[in-house]
């Protein structure tokens, strides 16, 4: 088995991978072929409180054998493998794009910090670094130790004259900072 990437209409991800699903389901054949067909997640801020979107629009990763038969069926939904070229010495050859179980897992783990943000109708969670972008702790980074949803307020760990200090910030005026740990 193995992570096969393909790429459908943006914004019919979910209603597609229900579809894919329900196939699935309905013939016996093919359940031992698809392991997981997944649409990763990520939160929105949405009036009333948090949604849920596609992380990765236009895009679906199935968990499968790989078929080119059953690709070819996959077809019949509005998906389309998604090929990468490869060039061996003057010819080119395309195959499909297969994701690493580490990619996957980064991917997973995503979805599922998104789902809590969605679950604590909040743009953060713990343990997410931030930077403070406006009021008198301008420019400051710090991570979040608590989330307040209901005040729209996060509870944040900063080095302020070199001593760790918890303030507490309205959501507004903090970023979410990627990549950059401090």
């Amino acid at each position: 088995m193995a992570w096969v990437l393909f790429s459908t209409k943006k914004g019919k991800e979910l209603k597609i991978k229900k579809l894919i699903e329900d196939f699935i389901n309905n013939k016996p054949e093919l359940q031992n072929k698809v392991r997981k067909v997944l649409v990763p997640i990520k939160a929105n801020n949405a009036k009333g409180g948090m949604r849920a979107t596609p992380l990765f629009r236009g895009y679906i990763f199935i968990d499968m054998d790989i078929d080119d038969d059953l690709i070819n069926q996959f077809r019949n939904f509005d998906l389309k493998p998604v090929l990468k070229e490869e060039k061996n010495q003057n010819e080119k050859h395309y195959s499909y794009t297969i994701l690493t179980d580490e990619e996957i897992e980064k991917i997973l783990a995503l979805s599922e910090k998104e789902l809590e943000k969605i679950k604590n109708n909040s743009p953060f969670v713990v343990g997410d670094y931030v930077e403070i972008i406006d009021g008198s702790f301008k420019g400051l980074q710090g991570k979040v130790t608590e989330i307040y949803p209901e005040k729209s307020r996060a509870k944040l760990l900063v080095n302020i004259l070199g001593r760790e200090t918890e303030i507490e910030i309205s959501f507004s005026y903090i970023k979410a900072i990627f990549g950059n740990k401090k």
